[in-house]
């Protein structure tokens, strides 16, 4: 081989060796770039799931911890007393039941009963737990919007 090959020849290698020198830098920087944008999405993921539990948390009931059915009729439907907690059908009337059963002699189904709110033992007046306390109207539009996505 002449020098003059020689050279030519150790030029195409030095420009292979810058080649493969910018491919590294670019795979470098692409490498940063996945790392930051994994990066971006696991903190997305974590609020995600905080917030997930969050509506979880917020879609049961604090006594018997199911979750609200927003589906009228089921026992599970929220009810909201007055004083703005939130418990389930099946605990109100189980609340009212244990109140009246504790009353001697027993009133009328229709006379209003004095309760106390599991939370925060505000004093709830109520008749009957399927007609006079509203359905939380709020967490019942929530559920559904929960389950709709």
């Amino acid at each position: 081989m002449s020098s003059n090959d020689a050279r030519v020849a150790n030029r195409e290698l030095m420009k292979e060796k810058n080649a493969l020198k910018l491919k590294k830098e670019k795979i470098a920087e692409l490498k940063r770039v996945v790392e930051d944008r994994e990066k971006v999405l696991e903190r997305t993921l974590n609020k995600v799931n905080s917030e997930t539990e969050k509506v979880e948390e917020l879609s049961e009931c604090k006594i018997c911890t199911n979750q609200y059915d927003h589906h009228h009729g089921s026992n599970f439907v929220p009810y909201q007393f007055e004083c703005g907690h939130t418990v389930c059908k099946t605990c109100v009337q189980e609340l009212f039941q244990k109140r009246f059963e504790k009353i001697k002699p027993q009133p009328a189904r229709e006379t209003p009963m004095i309760i106390n709110c599991p939370f925060c033992k505000s004093v709830l007046r109520i008749t009957n737990p399927e007609n006079t306390l509203p359905e939380d109207q709020i967490m019942n539009n929530t559920l559904r919007a929960f389950l709709r996505l």
